[in-house]
């Protein structure tokens, strides 16, 4: 039976060093192909080296995790991926279920839990769980659920700017601002600009 192949994805070099830790010490035969500190590279490493399994953190430079996520489900399905972050909630967790994660847990759960949760994963299961997990009403704040990009867009809509303004000042199109917008609106599960004003001061993008 050929090694598990995992490849790992999180901006902090001492997080990467540390799961691949707990990881190995369970299972030698497991194998770290790849780590990775961007969303864009965790996409390039997995695409050309299709590891059976991709720890990614939500919130990461470049694509973050759930956008990674929703990339190889479509691209690489047979990769399956498990989340890490610091924040919880039922609406996390169905967007990263509606995203084709696998697994998903806090990070501070990652010591005791992380082994099961990629065992679970290699059985064909789902692991969606926290010992620390908060309210089914708790949202995840915007700037782990949106992309960078679309983080500029909403922080620009809030301030007042039409999708004209937004166009020339990003320098794109007018369409791929609209585009943005009607993105960030279903990640978010808002109805209209006056909500996304309302999330962007909750989660201080304001």
């Amino acid at each position: 039976m050929n090694p598990l192949r995992i490849v790992i994805a999180d901006d902090h070099e001492f997080v990467r060093r540390g799961l691949a830790h707990i990881l190995l010490s369970k299972h030698p035969d497991w194998e770290i192909v790849a780590e990775a500190d961007n969303g864009d590279d965790a996409i390039r490493l997995a695409e050309t080296l299709k590891p059976d399994v991709a720890i990614l953190d939500l919130s990461m430079p470049g694509r973050n995790g759930l956008e990674v996520t929703e990339h190889l489900h479509a691209v690489v399905p047979g990769v399956r991926t498990l989340i890490l972050t610091m924040h919880t909630g039922e609406r996390m967790v169905q967007s990263l279920k509606k995203a084709g994660a696998a697994a998903y847990m806090v990070k501070n759960d990652a010591p005791s839990r992380l082994v099961d949760a990629v065992e679970r994963m290699v059985a064909g299961q789902s692991f969606f769980a926290s010992q620390n997990a908060t309210s089914s009403d708790d949202p995840a704040p915007a700037q782990y659920v949106l992309s960078a990009r679309e983080n500029d867009v909403l922080k620009l809509l809030v301030s007042g700017k039409s999708n004209k303004e937004i166009a020339s000042l990003l320098s794109v199109s007018v369409r791929t601002v609209e585009s943005h917008r009607a993105s960030i609106l279903a990640r978010l599960g808002a109805g209209s600009l006056g909500e996304l004003v309302r999330i962007a001061i909750r989660d201080g993008l304001v």
